[in-house]
C-alpha cells in the first residue's frame, strides 16, 4: 500500500436529493505530485501487462457488477484507473468516492492508496513558565 498525506480533508453537503457527500482530500503540491505519480506508474504498469496478455485489454473494458454507477451501468477497470489520473492531472482534490473506488479496484496490492492526515509540528513555547 503507497502511503501519502493530506492537509485538509473538506466535507461537502449533500447534493438535492442525495443521502451523501462527498469528501475531498486536499494535499500540498508536493504530496498530490507524489500520489499522482504513483497513479500513473500503477496505470503504466496495468496497461502494460493488459497488452502483453490474449485477453487483457478487453478485460479491463469490461464493467464490473461490484462497481456499479448510480445510472445503472457499471464502472469498468479503465474507468475507475481514468477517473482518478484524470482529476489528478487536472490538479484537482481527490474525491473520496474516486479514491475508495481506487483502492477496491487494488484490494490487498501495493497500489492501493492509503491517504494519513498530515502531522503539524507542535509549537515550541520558549521562555513560558
Amino acid at each position: 500500500m503507497a502511503h501519502f498525506y493530506y492537509t485538509q480533508l473538506r466535507q461537502m453537503e449533500p447534493r438535492p436529493g442525495r443521502k451523501y457527500s462527498t469528501d475531498y482530500y486536499l494535499q500540498t503540491p508536493d504530496q498530490a505530485t507524489q500520489t499522482y505519480l504513483h497513479i500513473q506508474q500503477v496505470i503504466i504498469r496495468v496497461g502494460t501487462l493488459a497488452v502483453s496478455t490474449q485477453d487483457g485489454c478487453r478485460v479491463l473494458l469490461m464493467p464490473l457488477k461490484r462497481f456499479p454507477r448510480t445510472d445503472g451501468t457499471c464502472y469498468s477497470a479503465v474507468d475507475i484507473m481514468e477517473d482518478l489520473f484524470t482529476q489528478m492531472r487536472q490538479g484537482r482534490d481527490i474525491p473520496s468516492g474516486m479514491l475508495g473506488r481506487w483502492n477496491r479496484l487494488f484490494e490487498n496490492t501495493p497500489d492501493q492508496i492509503d491517504l494519513q492526515p498530515e502531522l503539524k509540528p507542535q509549537l515550541q513555547l520558549q521562555g513560558a513558565l
